[in-house]
């Protein structure tokens, strides 16, 4: 977890630090782990492949994330923490999101990025 926390930090200190690269965009496919889902929404709308998505779906005192991946390999998990759930709310389309849960489904940690290089949705 720290270790995708601080690859993330040094990517935007990267990103940050050198003018050649503005207007970079990067994507981020679908990934589910054992206990685990990271994505971008634009990367998932934009794949090529017919399965990718992600998803948060709110349905006012808790909020379910659910994603599939390439390979139709499919994760959820849901939260009805007041604060998951306002973090959940402010969402952008340009959003990349790394979710962990416990042994009974429920996201235990929630980290959302918000970034101008992360692949957008095309219509």
């Amino acid at each position: 977890m720290k270790t995708f926390i601080n690859g993330i930090a040094a990517l935007a200190l990267l990103l940050l630090s050198f003018n050649s690269i503005a207007g970079a965009k990067f994507s981020y496919p679908v990934s589910i782990g054992a206990n685990n889902i990271w994505g971008a929404f634009g990367s998932a709308r934009n794949s090529a492949d017919p399965d990718q998505l992600i998803g948060v779906y709110d349905y006012t005192t808790s909020v379910m994330i659910y994603a599939r991946d390439d390979a139709g390999n499919s994760a959820s998990c849901t939260t009805n923490n007041v604060d998951h759930i306002a973090q959940l709310r402010g969402l952008i389309d340009a959003t990349l999101i790394y979710v962990t849960w416990d042994s009974q489904g429920n996201c235990s940690q929630i980290y959302t990025y918000k970034a101008s290089f992360i692949e957008p949705p095309l219509p």
